[in-house]
């Protein structure tokens, strides 16, 4: 991930998506983010056995961690946009 603080401005409806996120466990969103990250990283290639899937997961996990550590959310006080 990039050093360059990045910064997103997410509408009402994504707000109202992180929030009922929130409510879900910890580990179904963190397995989620693994997933889904994973994925992203084979689309182009599929790991072909289970050693190579190992390697993608365990790559996407690094991936997950490093971008959950990166993320600091501060709403607004008209709830309208957050900054992300």
């Amino acid at each position: 991930m990039s050093a360059i603080m990045k910064k997103l401005d997410l509408d009402f409806e994504t707000k109202i998506a992180i929030d009922s996120l929130t409510e879900l466990p910890k580990s179904a969103l963190a397995t989620a983010l693994v997933f889904s990250i994973a994925e992203s990283i084979s689309a182009s290639n599929p790991p072909s056995d289970e050693d190579e899937l190992n390697l993608v997961l365990s790559e996407a996990s690094m991936q997950a961690q490093q971008l959950a550590e990166g993320i600091d959310i501060i709403f607004n006080s008209t709830n309208e946009i957050t900054r992300h």
